[in-house]
């Protein structure tokens, strides 16, 4: 018999030679259920009531004053993890390892304990990064158990109603731990005499989490306090200063574990993120909901091509203010250099320093060009090592961060270096990043001036040349993100908004 509404799903092939309650109890973890035993007296047979939540309310309560002992908390660390990767939006003709969903999830103690890795979670009908997100936050969460396990009394003569049953929603108390509850009971072990009387049932209640464990501690300690209200402590007797003693003791205790939750509380603020898969399947880590980005209201981006979206059909500067619902403004060209060089026949200036001098906005985001190294048909910008010469690129850069810091000067700023290239006519490669202009200098070359020109500046950088998310070598990545070898398209650039979010929480929170 099943109780509630149960989701609808297909369940087969499990087994590899598992006995049948292993199978039932697969069932059950599938479905989320779990099961109670009830006897049908008109049928006169016992049957399996599948049920969402088993639980009854309980006519009797649990004290350690009146019939328990022993009440201890356990911690079951056997399966505790602090990663886990979770698979989904596949079809059953096809293995996990063609997801179309692939998250994955950390907990604030990986902080302290590391990476444990937690069994994958596998499920093709889940389709959504919400649903995926907390299933792997749940699983997790529950990876650490504790719970409650006593020594149950069976005073039948003066507790009749006393009978403890799996399911019971019960009322325990306990002086020692600072416990007044309700608490489920999971587990009940019996042991009778030859007799078949009951000697010996030990009742497992609940599981406790971190924090709540924390919190008994601190009641412990209150409730040994309130113990010192009728002594006098200029004077006390032998058992007050006993107490007095447990106290001092419980109090560290208590002021040491409260530091603990604290850090753990503190780091899971700091660490936690939404782990996101892009468009291009992609994972990164999205910090929105951590971080003080979500206060910006302007959006200014200066740069070339790369930042104005040439082959995107929607850039980041345009994602991201779609994700902060802020305005936005892109003075960004095609072919534009960081230093003030003229450009082309008709020597044209066509500057990043120019459009600095212009650009407003609460975050102004900065992105590095590769027209530097290629300038005059490569004959190239000089890196040089002023930072006031605006004919060079080490110069001009620097030159920009300062122009917008005075014009701007409540602004956040970010910086993203140029990517790295394969520019593509068909298969024949037409040039490389690693190729050197007439200086002898390649385009990592001016991309690590400008990360250390960030250093002395104090302004955050995404290095997007050094980073292992786009590679214009590769065919296959080509084919997703990068089609001419030169310029991200959509997905690519959904990938440098997440950096740029991610780059933006480490360095303004």
């Amino acid at each position: 018999e099943v109780e509630g509404k149960v989701k609808s799903s297909k369940f087969e092939n499990g087994g590899e030679g598992d006995t049948r309650l292993e199978m039932f109890k697969k069932g059950l973890e599938h479905f989320g259920l779990e099961y109670k035993i009830t006897y049908d007296k008109k049928k006169d047979r016992y049957k399996f009531v599948l049920t969402p939540f088993a639980n009854q309310k309980a006519s009797y309560f649990i004290s350690d004053e009146v019939n328990a002992n022993a009440i201890k908390l356990e911690e079951d660390a056997s399966n505790f993890a602090t990663f886990i990767r979770g698979y989904g939006n596949y079809s059953g003709e096809e293995t996990f390892e063609h997801a179309g969903l692939v998250m994955e999830a950390r907990s604030a103690l990986a902080e302290i304990y590391g990476d444990i890795h937690a069994e994958p979670f596998k499920d093709g009908k889940v389709t959504d990064q919400e649903t995926m997100d907390k299933e792997l936050q749940s699983r997790l969460k529950k990876s650490l158990k504790q719970s409650l396990s006593l020594d149950f009394l069976v005073l039948r003569e003066a507790y009749p109603e006393a009978d403890p049953q799996p399911g019971d929603i019960v009322q325990i108390k306990s002086t020692v731990l600072g416990l007044n509850d309700l608490v489920r009971i999971v587990e009940i072990k019996t042991i009778r005499d030859i007799n078949n009387v009951i000697v010996k049932q030990d009742v497992t209640l609940g599981e406790f989490n971190r924090e709540q464990r924390y919190m008994k501690k601190v009641n412990t300690a209150a409730n040994y306090v309130s113990g010192l209200n009728d002594v006098n402590l200029s004077n006390p007797s032998k058992a007050a200063e006993n107490l007095k003693s447990k106290v001092a003791s419980i109090a560290k205790s208590t002021l040491d574990l409260m530091s603990k939750t604290d850090l753990i509380e503190d780091k899971q603020k700091k660490v936690s993120s939404k782990t996101v898969t892009t468009s291009d399947g992609t994972i990164v880590h999205d910090f929105v909901d951590k971080s003080n980005i979500k206060d910006i209201k302007t959006i200014g981006t200066i740069g070339d091509s790369v930042a104005r979206g040439s082959h995107a059909k929607t850039n980041f500067t345009e994602m991201l203010g779609k994700k902060l619902k802020a305005k936005t403004t892109n003075l960004a060209r095609g072919g534009a250099t960081m230093a003030t060089v003229p450009i082309g026949t008709d020597k044209t200036e066509n500057s990043i320093y120019r459009q600095a001098e212009q650009i407003r906005g609460d975050l102004i985001i900065v992105q590095g060009t590769d027209d530097d190294w290629l300038h005059g048909y490569w004959q190239g910008v000089p890196i040089g090592d002023s930072k006031i010469d605006l004919k060079t690129f080490y110069g001009a850069f620097c030159s920009a961060i300062n122009v917008i810091k005075e014009n701007n000067p409540q602004a956040k700023i970010l910086v993203m270096t140029a990517t790295r290239q394969c520019p593509m006519d068909g298969t024949k490669i037409r040039r490389k990043d690693t190729d050197k202009n007439k200086l002898g200098l390649t385009l990592e070359d001016y991309v690590n001036a400008q990360v250390l020109a960030c250093s002395e500046l104090d302004v955050p950088v995404y290095d997007a040349y050094h980073t292992d998310y786009f590679k214009p070598y590769n065919p296959a990545f080509r084919k997703s993100s990068m089609p001419d070898g030169l310029h991200p398209n959509e997905r690519g650039h959904e990938v440098i908004m997440y950096e740029l979010i991610k780059n933006y929480y480490q360095f303004y929170g």
